[in-house]
């Protein structure tokens, strides 16, 4: 995505969007999207509980429970077609940023295999290879472009694709959060925003991990993968007062402050590693000052009662609801999808769905 995408008018192929599908250790999200006459509608979402077990560190380890439940979701919803993008977890990859000259497709076809082979420890007829673009860049005076190079084993990317073939599926593509989450974030573009940082900030806090996204007016940035989520502030509670599981994730979205639950110590971790974040980007890139006044949020995690003021107030940012479902038209189906606080659930589910659906 380029600079002057954020300054004209998107267009589409065609009527409907694919599916996208997020598959996620807590919760299933699947989000189709229509546009008509320019306009973008949600046609079809939902969301359901992943099996427990179903999903660990971004591989399938039980798809039986996993395939029931996408079968009774396709059969349940009105989706227009079969076609979906999915999501695997960024663990279940390995990741590289790459600037290259300006090639011709199969010349960077070839050049990506090269770089897989030399960042990653995978073989190559054992992986699956992709690659994002994401900036245009320089190098050494010349004009480049900048990649996300990823890898992922082809066991894994099999495990995936079959699963969605036999729910009734066309799956079209296989992504990493990263790309996803850029692709959405840079469709969510609002004009009318007072926000006018040359930065965005986007933090997903997912069950078992969260994502960190920053990208500027002309692209991607920098992202990482943090390994905590709502998961590890369960253990947090669980370790101050014992009991099970499903006591301790009542505890954690329950009233009370941070401190009375236990949570402070784990708070305040999640909002150093977002610091330390932050801290790292700018110290790689002098060059820029990193002008950034708010944070984005999304996923379960923000939920939780008291951590967005503590993050708000450790971070020195303001901070607001990261929700595409806030730039979709309304539709008489859908009057008050605009205000739909869970929206926040769904930017993976709506980056898929975009998925080779812009022109």
């Amino acid at each position: 995505m380029n600079k002057q995408s954020l300054n004209k008018p998107l267009s589409y192929r065609g009527r409907y969007s694919t599916i996208g599908i997020d598959l996620g250790t807590s919760l299933v999200k699947m989000l189709q999207l229509k546009q008509i006459r320019g306009k973008i509608y949600l046609y079809q979402k939902c969301l359901f509980s992943t099996p427990e077990g179903a999903l660990e560190n971004g591989k399938i380890t039980n798809s039986s429970s996993l395939l029931e439940q996408l079968q009774q979701a396709k059969q349940k919803f009105r989706w227009h077609g079969n076609r979906v993008s999915l999501c695997l977890d960024n663990r279940a990859f390995y990741m590289h940023t790459v600037v290259m000259p300006l090639l011709k497709s199969g010349e960077l076809e070839r050049a990506m295999h090269w770089e897989a082979k030399k960042h990653f420890p995978l073989a190559l007829d054992e992986a699956v290879i992709s690659y994002q673009y994401t900036a245009d860049k320089t190098h050494k005076g010349n004009p480049a472009r900048e990649y996300l190079l990823a890898a992922v084993a082809k066991s894994t990317a099999d495990q995936y694709t079959e699963l969605a073939v036999r729910a009734g599926f066309n799956p079209i593509s296989l992504e990493t959060v990263t790309p996803v989450l850029l692709r959405s974030t840079f469709h969510s573009v609002n004009t009318n925003s007072t926000d006018h940082s040359n930065y965005r900030l986007i933090v997903d806090l997912g069950n078992k991990c969260s994502n960190l996204l920053l990208v500027d007016n002309k692209g991607y940035c920098y992202h990482r993968n943090l390994n905590m989520g709502i998961v590890n502030f369960c253990e947090a509670v669980h370790s101050v007062k014992a009991g099970s599981p499903v006591a301790a994730l009542k505890r954690t979205f329950s009233t009370g402050s941070l401190t009375e639950k236990g949570l402070h110590n784990i708070a305040g971790k999640l909002a150093r590693s977002i610091n330390e974040s932050l801290e790292y980007w700018s110290g790689h890139n002098s060059k820029h000052e990193l002008d950034l006044n708010t944070i984005e949020v999304s996923g379960g995690g923000i939920f939780i009662p008291g951590l967005a003021s503590f993050l708000q107030n450790e971070l020195g940012l303001k901070l607001k609801l990261y929700n595409p479902f806030r730039l979709f038209n309304s539709s008489r189906d859908e009057q008050n999808v605009s205000g739909d606080y869970r929206g926040v659930l769904f930017p993976l589910a709506h980056g898929l769905a975009l998925r080779g659906w812009l022109r």
